[in-house]
């Protein structure tokens, strides 16, 4: 399979007439193969997102659920500030388990009656059920270990 990728690669870069752009993308830089990363010449570390960055996509993508939600400007920084180590992935999971917590308090019987604008809107407490089952994916050594990596081979922060 890596030889087929290789080859196929090879074929695309060949033609000085077409433009195409190719976008690789890994948690595990260092285990690629050296003729791999031959073929993108240019690597750029994405970290994981900062307190702001957090706080922006949370709000985000709240303002994008059939769920209203009800979070003080002090429950925002502090729920920013709670999810450092999250990716941005690890966020939407977040996200999706705290609109859950409101409709798992309900009944069958409510679930099948209420329209979503009815569902109680998603709280602090929402988030702090959410976070005991959705974990950061990525730990301290981890990232540590990406950020040398990318100090280590010129990566473009």
């Amino acid at each position: 399979m890596k030889t087929e990728f290789l080859i196929q690669m090879d074929g695309m870069l060949s033609s000085k007439d077409d433009r195409l752009l190719v976008i690789g993308a890994t948690n595990r830089p260092d285990e690629l193969d050296s003729a791999v990363l031959r073929r993108f010449p240019k690597r750029i570390l994405i970290d994981i997102p900062n307190a702001a960055a957090r706080l922006k996509l949370i709000m985000s993508l709240l303002e994008k659920t059939k769920t209203a939600f009800d979070l003080s400007v002090a429950q925002k920084e502090i729920l920013a500030e709670r999810t450092n180590g999250y990716s941005n992935s690890d966020l939407v999971a977040l996200c999706r388990e705290a609109a859950m917590v409101p409709i798992r308090d309900l009944s069958r019987k409510d679930i099948k009656n209420l329209a979503s604008t009815e569902i109680r809107p998603i709280t602090m407490r929402d988030f702090e059920v959410a976070m005991k089952a959705i974990k950061p994916a990525t730990n301290d050594r981890m990232l540590q270990k990406l950020r040398k990596y990318a100090a280590t081979t010129g990566q473009i922060d």
